[in-house]
């Protein structure tokens, strides 16, 4: 075979492999970024969905305060709470569906029968007594949210006593 046919072979040779380790690259790459984008995605999404339950558990609180305070009698909380807009929390616990994985998924499941399957949450329960085991509790489902929503975007779960306002009371 003469030398210039070897040339031809080996430049061939070397464009294929240039464009084979591009390929490569260019798929390398399109895995990262995507990866990135649904990290995002996802925090957006929780970071929507906390806000939105949060909102709701205000409204409690701020109900359960006037009810402590004078300011509104049993069945006025009771009305008030069952009457809580639930619409745009709805919306963010079915963008989180759509975009966690099934620990979160869970987790913020569990959240939201919290927020509006319990008595306290049905206004069936205004006591003081039951309105501190709920609140509680919610505050419980909620951190547990926040860690499974950190680990999986690549985070560690949270020390809550470290990161705490108060030395590990809630935010």
């Amino acid at each position: 075979m003469s030398s210039a046919w070897i040339g031809v072979i080996g430049a061939l040779a070397g464009v294929l492999a240039g464009w084979g380790g591009n390929m490569i690259a260019q798929r390398q790459a399109y895995a990262r970024e995507s990866a990135e984008r649904l990290t995002d995605v996802r925090r957006r999404a929780y970071l929507q969905w906390v806000a939105s339950v949060h909102r709701l558990y205000d409204a409690m609180a701020a109900a359960q305060r006037a009810l402590r305070a004078g300011e509104a009698d049993a069945d006025e909380v009771a009305r008030t709470v069952r009457n809580l807009p639930t619409g745009e929390t709805q919306v963010c616990l079915e963008e989180l569906r759509f975009v966690a994985g099934d620990s979160v998924a869970a987790s913020g499941a569990a959240l939201w029968n919290h927020l509006r399957r319990q008595k306290v949450a049905l206004g069936q329960d205004v006591s003081a007594a039951g309105w501190r085991t709920w609140r509680e509790r919610y505050w419980e489902l909620r951190r547990a949210f926040v860690d499974a929503a950190r680990v999986e975007t690549g985070l560690e779960p949270l020390d809550w006593d470290a990161a705490s306002n108060a030395g590990g009371t809630r935010f």
